[in-house]
Parts: structure tokens; sequence; C-alpha cells
């Protein structure tokens, strides 16, 4: 396995969900860190965080049982450091037909992962930079748009009973209407124009969100402290924001949660979704606020521009959106958001558990 120039491994399949670390390459322990002696012929549950644990097996387990490869990526905190790396695992069958190991390529893209959040938040600030420009434009048509119709009615007025006298009296009245008639018609091309200086988001994308959600679940609770549900299903939304919208969500989420934390996503209307990520720090109250009284969506400055609310708050308003907070019929409360996609198959709900395997 030396020959290949980026970190591969060997697992061994030993069953359904049991898996066994059977070799690493040389650049695996160049890359990542990782020591073979340290990891050869350990399982993943008992060489790694719990939660981290459990979204490898999810990986291995769909690639043993569907005999078929399979590219993802994830965030990894590895001995050489917390990296995003792109994972192709490829199956091995053997002679009775079944998959007997599974050969894993890695190729660490960190620095293009974080490239593309960074660029979704600032196109964010563009975008609402570019709104306000179209506010801006939009009032000022309105401003010349009015006194023009004015000008047209004035010359309707000239015209009624008009007696051409032969001096071209006439004809300059027709020309200031044409004149006239040229600069609404500008005015309005211009309004239209300044539609077109919205960005556009990333072009939808097929997403997995059991596959997503497992991901930041083990990057933000590595020892499982928490319950986290989550939906199963696959969805056509930009991947990018949504991803980045669930990772600050979860996070902020995380760090009011006493044991439950929950994703949904429903249809919300033809083209939009509708998410809620909610946790078990609320009060009991039907007022939706945490249990020291703060507000679970502050008003204002109060969110905090660099919070993960804040950050999170920046990115919807961008796409013409809102965060709202939001109260279950389970009693947990959070978040909720709306974000242009559509619903691919019936979401199921998953539980990635808390407390040890």
């Amino acid at each position: 396995m030396d020959v290949i120039g980026l970190p591969a491994f060997l697992v061994q399949v030993n069953g359904p969900r049991d898996f066994t670390f059977t070799a690493l390459n040389a650049a695996h322990k160049d890359q990542a860190g990782l020591d073979p002696d340290s990891v050869v012929g350990k399982k993943p549950e008992t060489l790694l965080p719990a939660r981290l644990a459990e979204t490898l097996i999810e990986n291995y387990e769909e690639c043993r049982a569907t005999a078929r490869p399979l590219t993802y990526e994830e965030h990894l905190h590895l001995p050489a450091g917390a990296r995003w790396w792109l994972t192709t695992l490829s199956p091995i069958v053997g002679a009775s037909g079944a998959v007997s190991a599974i050969l894993g390529i890695a190729t660490d893209i960190s620095a293009a992962k974080e490239r593309e959040f960074r660029q979704a938040e600032k196109l964010s600030e563009v975008v609402r930079q570019k709104r306000s420009m179209l506010g801006v434009i939009s009032r000022s048509v309105d401003d010349v748009r009015g006194p023009f119709q004015s000008v047209l009615g004035l010359l309707g007025v000239l015209r009624d009973g008009f007696v051409d006298l032969g001096d071209g009296k006439h004809a300059q009245i027709d020309l200031c209407e044409e004149i006239t008639l040229t600069a609404l018609a500008q005015a309005n091309a211009l309004c239209q124009s300044a539609d077109g200086l919205i960005a556009d988001s990333d072009a939808p994308r097929r997403v997995d969100l059991g596959h997503l959600c497992r991901d930041i679940a083990a990057l933000i609770d590595p020892d499982r402290r928490f319950t986290i549900g989550f939906p199963t299903c696959k969805v056509m939304a930009d991947p990018t924001v949504l991803e980045l919208l669930l990772r600050l969500l979860l996070e902020n989420a995380a760090k009011h949660a006493h044991a439950d934390i929950f994703v949904t996503v429903s249809v919300a209307e033809a083209g939009a979704l509708r998410f809620q990520v909610l946790d078990d720090g609320a009060t009991d109250t039907q007022a939706p606020q945490r249990a020291d009284g703060t507000a679970i969506l502050p008003e204002g400055d109060a969110v905090g521009a660099l919070s993960e609310l804040g950050r999170a708050q920046a990115l919807i308003d961008s796409l013409d959106g809102a965060l709202t907070d939001c109260r279950a019929e389970n009693g947990l409360a959070g978040i909720e958001f709306r974000l242009s996609g559509t619903l691919l198959e019936e979401s199921t709900v998953q539980q990635a558990q808390r407390g040890a395997a």
C-alpha cells in the first residue's frame, strides 16, 4: 500500500457493522499523523471517540451492504490536526461473493473546504450590499416615474383643443411626449436590470441529510454527550449553504442542550424546505427562552455578529430569509429557517444515541 501516494487504509469486514483496521500506508502516517502500530488490529469503536466511530461504521457498513464504492467528505480530528478529507471506500469481494475488506483512499481538502465556507459567508455580505443598492435604485426610479407621468398628463391637456398655427409647436409637443416616454422606458429597464444584480446561490445539488448530519454530530459532539436525532432523507438544495447553516445552528444547540438535539425537515411550500434545529435547553413555558431567561433567538445586536447565530442570521438574510424561534410538540425548542429546495424522498428520523456504545 505504500506505493499509493495518498493516505490509504484497509479495513477487514468481520460481519455487518463489524470492522477491523488491518493496514495503513506511509502517506497516512505522514499526512494524518496516525501510527500504524496504534491502529492495526483495532476496531473503530475501541480506537476513536464514540461519535466519530459511529459515523465511520455507518460509512463502512453502507459500502459493505451495497458492495459499491462510496465517496464522501468528512471532518476528522486526527493526531496531525483537524482536517477535511474526501474519502473513497472501495469494496473488495472475496471468493464467497461477499465483501471481505474495504480499501479507503483519502485526499486532504481542508484548504478548499474552508475556502468554500469563507466564500459562502462573504457572498452573503456582497448580496446584502447589492440588495441595499437595489432598494436605492428602485426608490430612485419611483421618484422620477411620478414626475414623468405628470408631464405626460400635462402634454395631454395641452393637446386638448390645441390649434396648430403652422409654427411647429405641435411637433414640439410630440417630441416632448416621445422623450418622456423614452425616459419612462429607460427607468423601467433600469429597475429590471437592478433585479439582476442579486447573485444567485450555487445550483442545487443532491444532499444526503443523514450523512451530513452524522458528520456534523461527530464534529460537535465527539464524546456522545447528547442524543442527536436527524432526518435520513435526501434533498435538492445549495449544499454549501445548507451545510454551513446546519453546522452553525447545531453548534449553537450543543451550547444549550441538556441531553437531546433534533434536526427536522419538511416541505414549507413548493420549492422551499423548512428546517428546524431543536434542543431541550429551553424552559417549559410557552415563551421560547432559555433556562437563564435569555431569548432563544436574541434580537438585534444581542445576537452577536460573530456568534453561530449571528453568522447564520447574516447568511440566511442574504437569501431573503429569516431565522425564527420555534417550539415542537415534544417540548423541544430552537431555531427554524427556510431554504430553497425540494424533498427527494420521505423523511425518516435516525437517532445517534449519547453515552457509551
